[in-house]
């Protein structure tokens, strides 16, 4: 029984590594081959100009880290598998947009406020369209969505709502940052989650 329990945290804390270093090769290593390139152009649109900043939202933006961890308790593993491989070519594909189409980061006069400046550490300076943040967050909530008791479906989607404001009320993304990063979580749900799923059921079929 304890080995079964081992094997299976180590599974999810496997697959959760993976996903985390897989990550931060892609967002960083773009960040870093921008931070190299000149002259670039910004998605700020005029609606832009009339979201405040709030610096208090940053413990929303931060508490993503916490949100991406939850699918590793609550899906069961192929599902929690099929769900990461997915979010990867989601990631890959927001790095290609990145390099093909590198962006000027948002403006602001950064506040004092210790939790907004680690906010602001932690997004980089770069990697604005698709927003990672929002595409991650809408992915993890609906992936998760079908696993989760009734009584936290309400928790789980506010929760999520206040990070996609979060990425506008901070001004570490544009409205069309968000917009962009929504749509690349539709395109993971609907085209990459499914693709996978079938991948992993036809390797299954032939694996018995």
């Amino acid at each position: 029984m304890l080995s079964t329990l081992q094997s299976e945290w180590r599974f999810r804390l496997g697959v959760g590594a993976a996903f985390g270093l897989w990550f931060g090769l892609i967002y960083g290593g773009t960040n870093f081959i921008t931070h190299f390139r000149s002259d670039l152009p910004s998605l700020r649109i005029p609606l832009d100009d009339a979201i405040p900043l709030i610096p208090e939202f940053s413990i929303f933006y931060l508490s993503a880290m916490v949100f991406f961890c939850l699918p590793l308790l609550i899906m069961p593993k192929r599902n929690l598998l099929v769900l990461a491989y997915a979010l990867s070519v989601q990631v890959l594909i927001a790095g290609i947009c990145y390099l093909m189409f590198p962006l000027q980061p948002n403006s602001y006069d950064p506040p004092a406020n210790i939790v907004f400046q680690i906010a602001d550490f932690v997004n980089l300076t770069y990697n604005d369209c698709p927003s990672l943040h929002v595409a991650l967050t809408a992915s993890f909530a609906m992936g998760m969505w079908p696993f989760l008791r009734t009584v936290w479906k309400p928790v789980i989607a506010i929760w999520a709502l206040l990070i996609i404001a979060s990425t506008l009320l901070t001004h570490q993304h544009h409205i069309l940052d968000v917009a962009g990063g929504l749509v690349l979580a539709v395109f993971g749900l609907k085209v990459l989650l499914p693709m996978v799923d079938r991948r992993f059921a036809h390797f299954a079929m032939h694996a018995e």
